[in-house]
């Protein structure tokens, strides 16, 4: 089959490394994949660009009028029309004006339009002919779809990147409390250092990954506050050195402000890499992380930092939680994602130019 993904940008962020993963994961299709630069004002990121051209995918970058008519349509990707159309959803309605073309609703090629979910407490965009939640938190936002044409399936980890535990903190080295996430307003708290600090912990270091907007800001809270031996920011850190990061530390704390994750693909290399994770219990965080065995949940911020003083203080707890961690991100392997994937695929295509 010739499959079309569509998504808003190629940022490098939890949706644009799933497309990547399901691309690599289903070779038996024939993939291209169409993006917006100008949705943003952002440029495709150059290790998106080259896993793309290493797995031979052609890559278009397009305005969103693209969609707009046959025409432009097959001026993007004519010479290979999809049989399916993968939507990695964010909460724009990009493909509106080709699900309501008329012409393409007589058109006996027609592909099938799938809407992937990748952005909760939005309602679903209509008119799809199926749809894949990554988490069943989200079944909320599919209340008014016919739910035969609703799936479920997981977002996925390369179990194989990934071998063994963070090392024991022991009394000379700090215990290290990590995250690595996009550094954007609502993925991490504006206070979050000053939050941090408050815990109380001691022989402690906080290690903040990923860059964003609020980079700047958190480091400048940190050196206002006099803690900034305390607290490192080393920046963008590449896929394949999120293995070598990961072991270094001794729990993985991910806190949001507004943003309520879907199935973050950071906690699942967390666990991957056999780190116990510290979480809210909240969205899809509580499809990975299990209360006491494979992390610890709060239900506000405020109780994170009785939950880290429990961890730092237990080697035991940090033993087990590691262990259950690794065995909670074995059920979500990218072979179980692409699996997933190709079911759906098979059973949708039918459809096409009904």
């Amino acid at each position: 089959m010739r499959v079309l993904s569509v998504i808003e940008s190629l940022l490098h962020g939890g949706a644009e490394t799933v497309l990547v993963d399901l691309v690599a994961g289903l070779p038996q299709h024939q993939h291209q994949v169409l993006h917006f630069s100008g949705a943003y004002g952002a440029a495709a990121h150059p290790w998106i660009l080259t896993e793309l051209a290493r797995l031979g995918v052609p890559c278009f970058d397009a305005p969103r009028e693209v969609v707009a008519n046959v025409e432009r349509r097959e001026s993007a990707f004519g010479s290979m029309p999809p049989d399916i159309v993968l939507h990695h959803w964010w909460g724009t309605d990009t493909l509106r004006p080709w699900l309501d073309d008329p012409d393409a609703a007589h058109d006996e090629t027609r592909p099938v339009f799938i809407a992937v979910l990748h952005r909760s407490g939005m309602a679903a965009p209509a008119g799809y002919d199926a749809y894949v939640l990554v988490t069943p938190t989200q079944r909320g936002q599919v209340d008014h779809i016919d739910h035969s044409r609703v799936f479920v399936i997981p977002n996925g980890v390369d179990l194989s990147r990934f071998q063994a535990g963070p090392a024991p903190a022991t009394g000379a080295r700090p215990f290290t409390v990590g995250r690595l996430s996009n550094l954007r307003t609502g993925k991490i708290p504006e206070d979050w250092v000053r939050t941090a600090s408050s815990f109380g912990l001691e022989n402690a270091r906080f290690v903040i990954a990923g860059d964003g907007a609020l980079r700047p800001v958190l480091e400048a809270q940190a050196r206002a506050l006099g803690v900034s031996d305390a607290f490192s920011f080393p920046g963008y850190v590449a896929r394949e050195d999120v293995p070598e990061l990961l072991a270094t530390f001794d729990a993985c704390c991910y806190v949001t402000s507004t943003a309520v994750e879907c199935h973050p693909l950071a906690l699942l290399e967390a666990a991957a890499a056999g780190v116990p994770i510290v979480a809210e219990a909240r969205g899809g965080i509580l499809d990975i992380v299990v209360d006491g065995e494979s992390g610890l949940l709060a239900e506000t911020v405020a109780d994170v930092g009785p939950l880290l003083h429990r961890l730092q203080a237990d080697t035991a707890l940090r033993a087990r939680l590691s262990n259950g961690a690794r065995l909670s991100a074995a059920r979500f392997s990218t072979e179980r994602q692409a699996a997933g994937y190709a079911d759906v695929l098979e059973r949708l295509v039918p459809l096409r130019g009904r």
